[in-house]
């Protein structure tokens, strides 16, 4: 039993996953169900507001952000 575990050799069996999965019937299923949970991962990620495109516009600075932000001085010429 342990003989077949230890003797696996992934270069030559990894064709068989192919004998169950049919390419030409389900390569572009899979490529549709990729795109929709990276599209489910990017809007999930882009709902939350320190991650939004427009998080300037709807946060307010705090303390932390306004003593980190640095000074701007006016040199006299």
């Amino acid at each position: 039993m342990f003989q077949k575990v230890f003797n696996y050799k992934p270069a030559e069996h990894d064709y068989r996953i192919w004998l169950v999965i049919n390419p030409a019937v389900w390569l572009i299923p899979i490529f549709a169900l990729v795109l929709l949970v990276a599209l489910a991962v990017h809007a999930m990620v882009f709902a939350m507001p320190e991650y939004s495109w427009s998080k300037a516009d709807g946060m307010e600075p705090t303390v932390q952000t306004i003593a980190a932000a640095p000074t701007q001085t006016q040199t006299a010429q």
